[in-house]
């Protein structure tokens, strides 16, 4: 795998209040691609199974980390926080933050225990879409300087084709888990938007 530095600025993909359409920067272009057909399939699947409950679930949804190995979605590892977006027009999609991940280290639960404070941190800038007088080049500037600030994790290529998803203890419930192979289906996406008890 060629290296990622997490050097790197995070970027970001989805939907915020302030503009119309989808907002992208500083992201790989085949995550975005995997990514977004990842999102679509599973918000059509969740709406058609929650009907009318659909919106003030997704509204409520936790915040996901998430840290995917090479191939999984796209030729870079990730990380990244994922959390409920919607435009200026009220068209619902989700924020994604996210940067490469560098190679060097297997995906080891205690390695994201060590980066915590880079999630929390990406988290936070990401949660300030929702809040009023949220400024997208506020959010882009911070991202900017985040890197060199903070240490992300790294990842091995021993870890090919694996996917973590996991919920902060900030947030009810506690700590949720998603592990596989490969991104979610639709059917367990549906199940993350209220995070009822341990995914599988």
């Amino acid at each position: 795998m060629p290296g990622h530095a997490m050097s790197e600025a995070p970027g970001y993909f989805g939907k915020v209040a302030t503009q119309g359409d989808f907002v992208r920067r500083r992201l790989p272009a085949d995550f975005v691609r995997g990514w977004d057909d990842w999102l679509q399939a599973g918000m059509l699947h969740s709406q058609q199974q929650l009907g009318e409950r659909w919106l003030a679930v997704y509204l409520n949804c936790p915040v996901w980390r998430f840290a995917l190995a090479p191939g999984v979605c796209g030729a870079a590892a990730m990380a990244g926080v994922m959390l409920p977006g919607v435009d200026r027009v009220g068209r619902y999609f989700p924020l994604t933050v996210a940067a490469p991940m560098a190679a060097g280290q297997p995906m080891r639960a205690e390695l994201f225990k060590r980066a915590d404070g880079w999630f929390t941190t990406v988290e936070q800038l990401a949660l300030s879409s929702l809040e009023g007088g949220f400024s997208l080049e506020g959010l882009d500037a911070a991202l900017a300087v985040l890197a060199p600030q903070h240490r992300a994790p790294r990842c091995a290529d021993v870890m090919r084709g694996r996917a973590l998803f996991w919920t902060a203890g900030a947030m009810p419930p506690a700590e949720v888990s998603c592990v596989g192979t490969a991104l979610p289906t639709p059917a367990v996406f549906c199940e993350m938007l209220s995070a009822m008890g341990q995914l599988a």
